[in-house]
C-alpha cells in the first residue's frame, strides 16, 4: 500500500515523505514535527515508506488530499493574514498550522481575535539603555491609529489590592495604593485619587513596521517594532513565551494597518494594499562603511534594509540607527556601483557604492557572497516603482540632507 501512496504523492505533490492520515494530507518533514506536537487527537502522522499503512488509511488519503483539505481549512483566511513560506520563521509556520487544524480559525471567523481592531496585553520589552527585558503593557487601537506603550510600575500583590511604588515628588509620599487603573496617593495628610491614563509611548500604526526577529533577539517568539519618533527611527524589541500570543499581536498589527490603508486609499485594489503591510527586513548583516574622503576610516556597522530605508547601527539591537540611506528609484538617480579594487582595509575586501542624488556611500562586505546578497536586494529595491508613501519619504529625506549640508557649510 505504501508504494501506491508514494506514486500518488510523486504525481500530486512533488514528493513529501510524510502524511497526516486522519486529515488526509501529505506533509513535509518540518510540518510533520509540528503535526506530531499537536497530538494524535488533532493529527495522526505516518511516514510513507517506514510506517505500516492500513487499507482504511490509504482510502482516507485518496478521498481527501491536499486540495480538498486546503479548501476546507483555509476557507476564510483574512487577506491581512500572512501565509508562511518555507524560509519563514518557525513561529509563523507553526502558528499557521495550529490555526488551521488545531484552532480551526479559518473555518470559524469568530475565533480570529486579531481582526477586532483592538488588543491589549503584556509583552517582554528590551530596555532602551540596557539589555534587560521588562514586562510592559501594550494597547492597540485601530480607530486612533495607535499602539500605545502603557505606564507600568513595580508592584506587590496584597489580595485584591496592589501596592505600587511611585516616583517621589516634593510634598508627596512615595507610596500609593492601586485598584485596577485608579491610584490613591497620600498628599500632606490628605488623599488624592488619580487615574493613570496617559501612555508612556505612542506608536502610529500607519508608520509602524513589525518583523519577526528570533535570530537577532535570541528568542523564538520575538518581534522588532520599527517606527518614527520625533523625526527619528526607533526600534523596540519584544517577545512572549507563548508563540500564539506573539503571532496574534503580529497579525493584529497587520490587520489594523490594512484597514487604515483601505480608508486612506479606497480606490486601490486590496491585493496592492496587502503588499504594503509589515514585512520582514529584506536583509540584515554586518558591512564596513567609510566616509566620502579617502582619509576616512572604515567602521563596522550593522545594516538593516527596511523597505527603502537602509539603516546602519553600532550593534544589532540598538534602539536608534546611527544613520539612514533612502533607496529611491533608478529614474531619480539612484544606482549601485561595484569596485573590485582594494580600499586599504583588510576586512572590507569587497567594496561597492550606493549612489544617491545627494551623496555616494562607500560600503564593503567581508566576502564575495555577502556583497552579492546585498547587491541583489538593493538593486531590486532601486528598480521597484515608488508608492505614494515612498515618494513622500524621498522628498523628506532630500530636505533633511539638504538642511544638514547647509548647516555644515554655515
Amino acid at each position: 500500500m505504501s508504494a501506491i501512496l508514494i506514486r500518488y504523492v510523486q504525481l500530486a505533490s512533488q514528493g513529501p515523505d510524510w502524511a497526516s492520515y486522519n486529515l488526509g494530507i501529505f506533509i513535509c518533514m518540518r510540518c510533520a514535527s509540528i503535526h506530531r506536537s499537536m497530538g494524535a487527537h488533532i493529527s495522526k502522522v505516518k511516514h510513507l515508506e517506514l510506517d505500516r499503512w492500513e487499507d482504511s488509511q490509504v482510502q482516507r488519503m485518496k478521498e481527501v488530499g491536499n486540495t480538498a483539505a486546503k479548501n476546507k481549512y483555509e476557507e476564510r483566511v483574512p487577506p491581512c493574514y500572512r501565509r508562511p513560506t518555507k524560509n519563514d520563521p518557525q513561529v509563523l509556520i507553526e502558528q499557521w498550522i495550529r490555526a488551521k487544524y488545531e484552532r480551526e480559525e479559518f473555518c470559524h471567523p469568530e475565533r480570529q481575535s486579531y481582526l477586532s481592531g483592538s488588543m491589549e496585553g503584556f509583552l517582554m520589552k528590551r530596555g532602551k539603555e540596557d539589555s534587560r527585558y521588562q514586562r510592559r503593557k501594550f494597547v492597540l487601537n485601530e480607530n486612533e491609529d495607535t499602539l500605545n506603550l502603557a505606564h507600568t510600575y513595580p508592584a506587590w500583590s496584597l489580595g485584591t489590592t496592589t501596592l505600587v511604588t511611585t516616583v517621589a515628588v516634593p510634598r508627596v509620599v512615595s507610596v500609593a495604593f492601586s485598584i485596577g487603573s485608579v491610584s490613591k496617593t497620600l498628599l500632606d495628610g490628605g488623599t488624592m485619587w488619580k487615574e493613570n491614563k496617559e501612555p508612556k509611548g505612542v506608536l502610529r500604526l500607519s508608520e509602524l513596521n513589525v518583523a519577526f526577529a528570533p535570530a537577532k533577539i535570541g528568542h523564538m517568539n520575538s518581534m522588532q517594532l520599527t517606527f518614527m519618533k520625533d523625526g527619528s527611527t526607533r526600534h523596540i524589541y519584544v517577545y512572549h513565551e507563548d508563540p500564539e500570543v506573539i503571532n496574534c499581536w503580529y497579525m493584529a498589527i497587520r490587520c489594523a494597518k490594512l484597514h487604515l490603508l483601505q480608508v486612506a486609499f479606497p480606490s486601490t485594489p486590496q491585493s496592492d494594499l496587502v503588499l504594503r503591510l509589515p514585512r520582514d527586513f529584506a536583509r540584515e548583516g554586518w558591512l564596513w562603511k567609510t566616509g566620502p574622503r579617502p582619509s576616512d576610516a572604515h567602521r563596522r556597522r550593522w545594516f538593516t534594509l527596511d523597505n527603502r530605508k537602509l539603516m546602519y547601527h553600532d550593534e544589532p539591537l540598538d534602539a536608534y540607527p546611527k544613520g539612514e540611506i533612502f533607496i529611491g528609484h533608478e529614474s531619480n538617480g539612484y544606482c549601485i556601483r561595484v569596485s573590485n579594487t582594494g580600499n586599504g582595509c583588510k576586512e572590507a575586501r569587497f567594496p561597492f557604492h550606493v549612489v544617491t542624488p545627494e551623496r555616494t556611500y562607500c560600503l564593503a562586505a567581508t566576502t564575495h557572497e555577502e556583497r552579492a546578497g546585498w547587491l541583489a536586494v538593493i538593486q531590486k529595491t532601486i528598480k521597484r516603482p515608488l508608492t505614494p508613501q515612498d515618494s513622500t519619504a524621498d522628498k523628506a529625506g532630500r530636505r533633511s540632507i539638504a538642511d544638514a549640508l547647509s548647516t555644515f557649510k554655515n
